[in-house]
């Protein structure tokens, strides 16, 4: 299928299979296939996937074995196979397997498939099909750490250390190919958050991340505001499935809690007047909110973002559970350890930490734009290398990688 999707796109493009010169005639000569082959053999220990690669009929045709592809059929297969791992080195694989949601990939300096095909048009020795290939690898010391290891691994070794490298690898040749100034990078399998600056860390803290149940979607977004005092409009699913059945039975709590009824029109309703033994989930006509202050759950200070899953990055009423070695806990946001700082990063001297560590109640939200929107990358990164090479390895608290994905992202907090 990959090959007709080739040749339809070059085809269109003006480019004919039978032209003596150009990518789609581009003779592969013997030596080009071994050094092609040498990629395709050798691409588990770069955290690809052969059989994306066309591997049994490479493998057939430089070994020359019985039942090899005719030659005739050979120049459009390794070209498909030389696309597709140029490709792959530098933009990543299982991409939608991995996230939810990618904002930023519309941005991505990624190259198209015909410049890709345009780039080999000119290769003609077994040296420049290296470099070419070669340059579309990332070099950042995190990449270089984890491609390294991957090498290191025996062909006997533990299966589930090579798939963990694997994730972590694709996932930062993603990252890697946004090449932004600054990103704010959070990685749910360790349960911390980055602020870089190149490739270097400006800031970094632990998080608290969904709960297995109601876990943290992967995406790329921007952080567009941060916004001081804020109300926790409580999503709908929570509300009716975790607050209405502690309010009927006592209808006082939202006042110790905090949290108003509002209705359609945006009126905030008193609770005791509420007809409570008549609501259900499914007749529920009003929208919870916790008033702003430390007692909120947000904490006094959010980081809004713009991904669709109604997900944030916020401060917390709960400090405790930063202590904890394995911080999952939320319905699916990100509290932070150290949300002033991150804040201090972003807004400079815009933020004034006085007025936010005074507590104050019943203030009203103040949103502040940053100057220029933050790019926010959420991941699931089961290994993770520091500013050295050394690798941290983590536990897998979502059970990504033993087949069974978490449920779908929904409304969270």
């Amino acid at each position: 299928m990959r090959i007709l999707i080739w040749l339809t796109a070059l085809l269109y493009a003006g480019v004919s299979f039978g032209q003596a010169k150009g990518t789609a005639g581009l003779h592969w000569s013997e030596s080009l296939r071994q050094a092609l082959w040498h990629w395709v053999d050798s691409s588990r220990y770069l955290g690809l996937d052969s059989s994306r690669y066309h591997y049994a009929q490479i493998r057939a045709a430089v070994t020359g074995a019985a039942g090899a592809t005719p030659d005739s059929m050979l120049d459009p297969l390794f070209t498909d196979a030389a696309l597709s791992i140029a490709r792959d080195l530098h933009d990543g694989t299982y991409l939608p397997d991995r996230l939810h949601y990618d904002e930023l990939a519309a941005h991505s300096p990624a190259a198209g498939d015909l410049s890709l095909a345009g780039s080999l048009d000119s290769i003609r020795t077994a040296l420049e099909l290296n470099s070419f290939l070669q340059s579309r690898e990332p070099h950042s010391a995190s990449y270089a750490a984890y491609r390294n290891a991957l090498r290191r691994l025996p062909d006997s070794g533990d299966p589930l250390r090579e798939i963990m490298l694997g994730a972590s690898i694709d996932y930062q040749r993603w990252i890697d190919h946004f090449n932004f100034t600054t990103y704010i990078l959070v990685n749910v399998a360790s349960a911390t958050l980055r602020l870089y600056e190149g490739d270097s860390i400006r800031l970094q803290m632990k998080v608290v991340a969904g709960k297995p149940s109601t876990p943290t979607p992967r995406f790329s977004a921007r952080c567009t505001e941060v916004i001081l005092y804020p109300y926790w409009n409580i999503p709908q699913q929570i509300a009716v499935r975790e607050f209405l059945p502690l309010f009927k039975r006592e209808p006082s709590l939202m006042d110790v809690m905090g949290i108003e009824a509002i209705d359609r029109k945006g009126k905030v309703i008193d609770p005791q007047t509420l007809p409570w033994s008549t609501l259900t989930r499914n007749n529920f006509p009003y929208r919870l909110r916790q008033l702003t202050g430390c007692g909120n759950a947000l904490g006094v200070i959010k980081f809004e973002l713009t991904d669709p899953f109604d997900i944030y990055l916020h401060d917390t009423n709960l400090k405790s559970a930063f202590a904890s070695a394995s911080r999952y806990y939320s319905h699916g946001c990100i509290r932070l350890e150290k949300p002033f700082l991150l804040a201090r990063e972003l807004l400079g001297d815009k933020l004034d930490t006085m007025y936010l560590t005074e507590c104050r109640k019943d203030q009203q939200p103040r949103h502040i734009p940053l100057d220029r929107p933050v790019a926010v990358l959420v991941v699931y990164m089961p290994v993770e290398a520091d500013a050295v090479g050394n690798l941290a390895w983590y536990k897998d608290s979502y059970h990504l990688l033993a087949g069974k994905p978490p449920r779908d992202p929904g409304d969270r907090r």
